[in-house]
C-alpha cells in the first residue's frame, strides 16, 4: 500500500481529470481494499479496483495489462 500513498499526492494534483486510477491488489496486503475503498470515496476522479489471490507481480501486471484494453 506504500504506492498508492506515495502516487495518491501525483493523482490528485493531475490537472487533466481524464483518467482513470487502477489498483491491482495481488493479495499482498489485506488492508488495501479498506484503504482504497476511503481513498474512493473522497476522490473526485474514477478508481477501479481488482482483488485477486496472491501470485508472482508479473501475474497483477498482465492484469492490469488486460484491464486497460477494454
Amino acid at each position: 500500500m506504500q504506492l498508492a500513498s506515495t502516487a495518491l499526492p501525483s493523482i490528485q494534483s493531475q490537472t487533466d481529470r481524464n483518467f482513470e486510477w487502477i489498483v491491482i491488489n495481488d493479495g499482498a496486503d489485506p488492508d488495501t481494499k479498506d484503504i482504497i475503498n476511503s481513498i474512493k470515496a473522497k476522490a473526485d476522479f474514477p478508481i477501479s479496483y481488482i482483488e485477486m489471490e496472491h501470485h508472482y507481480r508479473a501475474v497483477a501486471l498482465a492484469c492490469a495489462t488486460l484491464v486497460t484494453w477494454d
